[in-house]
């Protein structure tokens, strides 16, 4: 795709989406009203543990205005237990080399003898206003037997526990090893060994909307969903499987949607139980999820032990890397390996082990269930990491920075084979980078070796400050597919669609940068509709920071298909050679000659139908064949042809109504494409971003408060769509690492019980924690796509608590303190102060 060279990839442009955001004009899952719309409520079990003895739904179904209330064994009966969908089930190459354990449990809907956490929902209501839902859901009797509670892992190990899932026998719910070279030998000629126990805390995603979802039923029996969801074509697919209808006769919009962070990724039951209760009912429900119902039922991250050792010679060359992990899963796993291969895969980083071993089990608990958030068991692995590489370097006596110049794979090493899988399969093989010159130019911008010269004299003075480093790679883009749909309509406009929903990170903008790189259009002639099953026949959604790298990559060749096709129809029409015409500003002209030209709208207005393109078959690969969804629907709901028109969204109107610009979270366009393509990119195996962090912090030792004076990122994600809005996810991913590393812990009591359900017992991140920051780029660009592009939108969240632990314990050196764990609340590093046996003379 060399034409893209040269055009507006790579410039920096505002976001087209955010005059729409910024002036109100967005439209969220909980803007949506339609006449006749039930509300529902969930009952959710207040017990971490209990059997259900009975539920009496009465009391609630006698006030007046209430439809219905569901209770789980009905759910079950007519619809069936979750089903495991994405990548819950390793693929066949991990399963025959890796021999993983991974248990798959039967979660229902609706609980049904069972609640296996506080939160997990018993029954649903639906009345006719959100109001007489909530009372009507409180008035739902159960009658619950408290059962002894698994609250955490050690717990759960125990032969005599309390089983989560009895069927199993036991608690373990996913067990997995990984190997390469000889580690026995590697620690028996260390001339150092690091041997230490980190603790990543758990948390989660608070994204400024809660989840929620809209279903309505359509008067030839189809079914319209609109959800925050970053998966559309997935619950599309599971809403089909769980009612048993077409999915043809499904179409799943995700509008405007305020932040996901992987937290939207799952499939939930409220989703498939809402699309249910539509069909059921004859009528649109809506359910708008609570931030107390946020905490207590959306899922759940990071909460892992590491115990690490780590073997160096007496110059500081790393010789080898044991690793034993554990994880709170929670009362169900939901992606089942993802997290503890992810952790895995990510724990060597950039830098050369040769020996290494692995091993990560998860344990199931009662607790909410567990599944990846932004950055998704990266952090947790790069925590232990760098955590363990200080340590060695005060061992050694080396400046960590120099410890990390001795072991930094370098651009000439490239391709770098780690020696073990990626979680796809495939060999773990970083395709590109630099990663000493993202260090150089990291220590640079932090002003690194003026912080270490000012360190005495500002503690001379009682200030207390500290640098911190940390390094990442990671796998980006990873398949099996996502999809781009090119069309141009009558007036010469260029519709882009894709199964990559935005939830935020600027598709509507990056997307079209890409398609007008290739059609040599302005941004102003491209429209990008996300997360619309009706746009695109096939997708898989955002999410494992994939979006630019495989999404993007399939809308640049189906633009290269249109481009391609536009030539050859103004070869006809100007009597030229398609070789020796060029795309121009909405036209196609004679090069040379730009007086003969022709425009889009008058090429397209000739142009026949456009026959359908090829779908990609796998033929056994890691992630099987792709599924063969039927086709889109268009908006009556009758099944498309095999090029389906863009959705239009002449509906409802008027206040709270769907109709008008953005009603759908899309704006409609206004006249059908006559000529378009469509490409289905399947990458080969992932890309590796890679970056390095730095953070300069001051430490009250009165109070334990922690403040961050400045942070740096050097960040390499391959070539770079809109530095912009690069620059923009890197700082808010650096946001919520913050967050985790500073603020943000969900804490159980030892019944099971949540004891920071709420945003004043949950702290995150506001404008007053962040600091100054400095942000740098290395481009290399990655082999594995035609764009050379690599994945971003979890980088940012990866290494702040490694690097901020860093800085906390290099200021924190005089009084001999080690960091173990997070967050560094300033009670934590109180109690750190505390306990620490201070050096003779230290200042208190």
């Amino acid at each position: 795709m060399a034409e893209a060279a040269g055009g507006i990839v790579g410039t920096s442009v505002r976001r087209k989406e955010d005059r729409r955001l910024l002036t109100g004009a967005g439209r969220y899952v909980a803007d949506l009203a339609l006449p006749g719309m039930l509300h529902a409520a969930f009952v959710r079990c207040p017990h971490a543990h209990a059997r259900i003895r009975a539920l009496d739904a009465a009391p609630a179904l006698a006030l007046p205005g209430v439809a219905a209330v569901v209770d789980g064994a009905t759910a079950f009966a007519r619809l069936g237990p979750l089903p495991s969908f994405l990548w819950k089930v390793p693929g066949p190459v991990i399963r025959e080399v890796v021999q993983p354990i991974v248990k798959v449990e039967t979660e229902p809907l609706l609980a049904v003898d069972r609640a296996r956490f506080a939160g997990e929902a018993v029954a649903v209501v639906l009345a006719e206003s959100r109001y007489l839902a909530e009372d009507a859901a409180e008035r739902v009797a159960v009658d619950y037997e408290p059962l002894a509670a698994v609250a955490d892992v050690e717990t759960a190990r125990r032969p005599d526990a309390p089983l989560v899932h009895p069927e199993w026998g036991d608690n373990l719910a996913v067990h997995v090893r990984v190997a390469a070279g000889d580690v026995a030998g590697a620690f028996a000629r260390a001339a150092c060994v690091v041997r230490r126990r980190f603790t990543v805390q758990r948390l989660t995603g608070i994204p400024l909307e809660t989840r929620g979802v809209l279903a309505r039923p359509e008067p030839d029996g189809g079914l319209t969903v609109w959800s925050s969801t970053q998966t559309a074509h997935a619950l599309r697919d599971v809403i089909a499987q769980q009612t048993r209808l077409d999915p043809a006769r499904i179409r799943v919009i995700a509008p405007d949607v305020g932040g996901g962070f992987g937290i939207k990724a799952l499939v939930y039951p409220e989703e498939v139980l809402i699309a249910w209760l539509a069909l059921e009912h004859g009528r649109p429900v809506q359910w708008l999820e609570d931030r107390h119902e946020h905490f207590l039922s959306a899922i759940h991250s990071r909460d892992q032990q590491h115990a690490i050792e780590l073997a160096l010679a007496a110059d500081g060359t790393i010789l080898g890397l044991r690793d034993h992990f554990t994880i709170d899963m929670g009362a169900y796993n939901p992606l089942g390996l993802v997290q503890p291969y992810n952790s895995a895969a990510h724990l060597i980083g950039p830098y050369r082990v040769p020996a290494v071993e692995v091993e990560a089990a998860g344990y199931v608990t009662n607790k909410t269930p567990l599944a990846p958030y932004r950055g998704a068991g990266r952090p947790e692995a790069v925590f232990a990491m760098d955590r363990a590489l200080d340590c060695a370097a005060r061992e050694l006596g080396l400046d960590p920075a120099e410890l990390r110049r001795r072991n930094l794979v370098t651009a000439a090493e490239m391709p770098y084979d780690v020696g073990i899988l990626y979680r796809d399969g495939q060999p773990l093989v970083y395709d590109s980078g630099d990663y000493p010159a993202c260090l150089e130019q990291a220590l640079r911008l932090v002003d690194y070796d003026a912080v270490r010269r000012e360190q005495p004299a500002l503690r001379a003075r009682g200030i207390y400050r500290g640098v911190g480093l940390s390094a990442y790679v990671e796998g980006t883009g990873i398949g099996p597919f996502e999809g781009g749909r090119v069309a141009i309509d009558a007036a010469g406009h260029v519709w882009v669609f894709t199964g990559a929903c935005s939830q935020g990170q600027g598709h509507e903008t990056t997307f079209a940068q890409v398609a007008a790189d290739q059609l040599r259009v302005g941004l102003d002639q491209v429209s990008v509709v996300t997360g619309d099953t009706a746009g695109i026949e096939r997708g898989w959604g955002t999410l494992a920071s994939r979006s630019a790298a495989v999404a993007g990559t399939a809308i640049a060749g189906a633009a290269q298909d249109v481009g391609q096709r536009l030539r050859e129809l103004a070869a006809d029409l100007l009597e030229a050679s398609p070789a020796d015409l060029e795309l121009h500003a909405g036209t196609v002209r004679v090069v040379g000659t730009p007086s003969r030209a022709a425009t889009f709208a008058q090429l397209v207005a000739g142009a026949g139908p456009t026959p359908p393109a090829p779908l990609p078959i796998r033929e056994g690969g890691e992630d099987g064949p792709l599924p063969q969804a039927p086709l889109p629907l268009r908006e009556g709901g009758a099944p498309a042809s095999a090029t389906p028109a863009p959705p239009f969204l002449h509906r409802e109107g008027g206040p709270g109504g769907l109709g008008g610009p953005g009603g759908l979270g899309h704006h409609a366009p206004e006249h059908a494409p006559l000529l378009e393509a469509t490409r289905y990119f399947e990458p080969p195996t992932v890309t590796y971003a890679n970056a390095v962090h730095a953070a300069v912090v001051d430490v009250d030792v009165e109070t334990g408060a922690v403040a961050l004076r400045s942070y740096v990122v050097v960040h390499d994600c391959g070539r770079v769509i809109n530095p912009l809005i690069v620059d923009g996810q890197v700082v808010g991913g650096v946001a919520q690492g913050i967050g985790g590393a500073l603020l943000e812990e969900l804490c159980y009591d030892a019944n099971g019980q949540l004891l920071t359900a709420s945003l004043m017992d949950y702290l995150v991140p506001t404008c007053e924690e962040m600091p100054p920051f400095l942000l740098g780029h290395v481009e290399s660009p990655s082999p594995r796509n035609p764009l050379g592009l690599k994945g971003l939108g979890e980088g940012g969240a990866i290494s702040p608590p490694a690097a901020i632990a860093n800085a906390v314990e290099d200021a924190l050196r005089p009084f001999g303190i080690e960091v173990t764990a997070t967050p560094l609340t300033p009670e934590r590093v109180r109690a750190l102060l505390d306990a620490a046996a201070s050096p003779p003379g230290a200042p208190r």
